[in-house]
């Protein structure tokens, strides 16, 4: 199965895993809200968003004890908001896909370790929440510009240089203790 520009609503990986299927296509962030949620929001970034797509390929596959496994690769770009600058961050996304499909809870504790399971019922799956999924656990905890040139880093660690004693800003403050100090 092969979408050349979106991905079907649903598959059934069953039938898909017996014949070694693969789905591929570009996938829209604009269908994705849940993503969307996590994504930096100002009038540009939003513009971007509602045009930027996910390169997506799944293969399927029947493996170890004839088990369903959905393997793929997720490509593309985010903007994520830096939590120094608090501006857009343009990160890439690569992200790995390795699933093993199972239909309950009890199933899910056979997997083996290598993959994440993915309990799937009678109808199937949808692609687009699946990489949807994967985008949310591929994102940083916390979105940081790469550089030490982000315009909120402070200055001793864009400069290299750092104060010799960490509390002398300390000396600066005003705790009200006028003229009590004790030698």
């Amino acid at each position: 199965m092969n979408a050349s520009n979106g991905l079907p609503q649903r598959i059934d990986p069953y039938r898909l895993a017996n014949v070694d299927g693969v789905v591929e296509g570009k996938c829209a962030i604009a269908g994705m809200p849940r993503l969307k949620a996590y994504l930096f929001q100002d009038d540009n970034a939003t513009q971007a968003t509602e045009n930027a797509t996910i390169q997506v390929i799944m293969r399927f596959s029947r493996k170890k004890q004839r088990r369903v496994i959905i393997e793929g690769e997720l490509t593309g770009h985010l903007v994520l908001q830096c939590q120094r600058c608090l501006l857009g961050l343009d990160w890439p996304v690569k992200a790995h896909i390795e699933l093993a499909v199972v239909a309950d809870d009890d199933a899910a504790e056979q997997v083996p370790r290598e993959y994440e399971p993915l309990i799937v019922g009678e109808e199937g799956i949808s692609p687009i929440e699946l990489v949807e999924d994967e985008l949310i656990l591929a994102m940083p905890t916390v979105a940081r510009c790469e550089t030490i040139n982000c315009p909120n880093t402070p200055k001793e660690l864009s400069t290299g240089k750092t104060s010799k004693n960490p509390f002398a800003v300390l000396r600066e403050l005003d705790f009200g203790n006028d003229d009590q100090t004790t030698d």
